[in-house]
């Protein structure tokens, strides 16, 4: 994103918050109330999730050092719960496109999904997770979904939960992506994956859900009313149109990857904005970003 769009961001943030705000007093249907966070100053990379009883989880990363951890607190409408670490190491990646999540589980734990650096690269990592029983006071080893330990990118991750106490991790994968080669061919780029883990922590096999995806761009999973996995990202075909894709999990099996809408964006590089997806009952949302020219 460019300073530009990011100032504009803030601008129109900052719109919006005043004009509910003025909304709010003017009509008295609702309040806004300010909680704070219980963050650290080098807070960063904030990501929130919704419990089951209501109560919201915020997750991040502070950096002390050479030492980044991945924290969690718990809000339950009035107060904060004590700030958590999910796990705190040396070898964490941070960066502002490619962050943790923590979801919420059906048996009542939680997920927690961060990177870790795999090489001495700056776009080498692996995919770490890691399950809490006790509202994130305590967490298991971490565990790695992919199979590929090749010194490259793991990441932009989406996790749902299933009915059993697991859930499914979705990421983009670099196994094939190799950023030396001169003259890209098609083969040459970054995958859509996904892989089944239950609540015992063990992995189902891996699915390759798409040849090739945009190199850098957030992917966004849901559950429909019928049970079915929907999942959204940034495609990329070999003429470098860029448009939002859709693929679906229905009886263990992933269909083949569709368009969602053509807008014909086409850019050569990653706009690092991917959609994001919710649903109500069988009703599916998906909202993206998109520069195409009309």
């Amino acid at each position: 994103m460019s300073k530009c769009s990011a100032a504009s961001t803030l601008i129109l943030g900052a719109l919006f918050a005043s004009s509910t705000a003025s909304y709010a007093e003017e009509t008295g249907l609702f309040r806004l109330t300010d909680r704070g966070s219980p963050v650290g100053i080098n807070a960063r990379e904030p990501s929130l999730a919704p419990l089951p009883d209501g109560r919201v989880l915020l997750s991040w990363t502070e950096e002390s050092g050479t030492e980044a951890e991945v924290r969690m607190a718990i809000l339950d409408g009035k107060e904060w719960s004590d700030a958590r670490t999910i796990h705190e190491s040396s070898e964490t990646y941070i960066n502002w496109t490619d962050f943790p999540s923590v979801v919420a589980l059906a048996d009542g734990g939680l997920a927690a999904q961060w990177l870790k650096l795999n090489g001495p690269g700056d776009y080498q990592y692996d995919v770490n997770i890691a399950f809490s029983l006790d509202e994130g006071r305590t967490w298991t080893d971490p565990i790695v979904p992919h199979d590929d330990r090749s010194q490259r990118e793991h990441g932009f991750v989406s996790l749902v939960p299933d009915q059993f106490g697991g859930l499914t991790a979705l990421w983009l994968d670099g196994r094939e992506y190799d950023s030396q080669t001169e003259g890209e061919t098609f083969e040459n780029a970054m995958q859509l994956r996904a892989r089944q883990i239950n609540s015992d922590g063990t992995l189902n096999a891996e699915s390759l859900l798409d040849v090739r995806s945009c190199t850098c761009c957030q992917t966004s999973a849901a559950r429909a009313g019928s049970g079915d996995i929907v999942a959204v990202y940034r495609d990329r075909t070999a003429d470098e149109i860029r448009d939002i894709s859709a693929v679906r999990q229905a009886d263990g099996e992933w269909t083949e990857p569709a368009t969602i809408h053509n807008d014909g964006w086409e850019i050569a590089g990653c706009p690092v904005n991917g959609p994001a997806i919710d649903t109500m009952g069988d009703r599916i949302s998906v909202v993206w970003f998109t520069a195409a020219v009309a």
